[in-house]
């Protein structure tokens, strides 16, 4: 990060259809579908996150992130997944289901000073140079 300016917007959000979230939860098992160890995490809407607490609610997530997919087609099931609120926070703008691309410059943005100071210094160490 060469300074403290913020990334650009992603502009308006999107969400599937109707149609097309039905089609997703049927092809999710009406169930979280962010992978974990190889599996889908398989909350359900209702069930209690053994993680945060509280109900789990699911709600629709461009399988891309939306800060580099804003216009996910509304149409294409597989465009879509369903996950629960953990998740979502999780996945926020860090990661990229089809790619398996890590944001690690959103993710070091998004840190605070102390954090972004852990991570230059170990960068120079990494790399070795004091």
């Amino acid at each position: 990060m060469p300074d403290a300016a913020r990334r650009k917007s992603a502009g308006l959000r999107t969400r599937p259809t109707m149609a097309v979230w039905s089609a997703v939860l049927k092809k999710h098992g009406h169930a979280c579908a962010w992978n974990v160890g190889g599996g889908e995490c398989g909350l359900t809407q209702g069930d209690v996150d053994p993680v945060g607490g509280g109900r789990v609610r699911l709600t629709p997530d461009h399988r891309r992130p939306h800060s580099i997919d804003a216009v996910a087609d509304k149409s294409d099931v597989d465009a879509w997944q369903p996950l629960c609120a953990r998740h979502q926070i999780m996945k926020k703008n860090y990661w990229d289901d089809a790619t398996g691309w890590l944001n690690v410059y959103g993710i070091v943005q998004a840190a605070s000073a102390r954090d972004k100071r852990k991570v230059y210094n170990f960068l120079r160490e990494y790399f070795e140079e004091r």
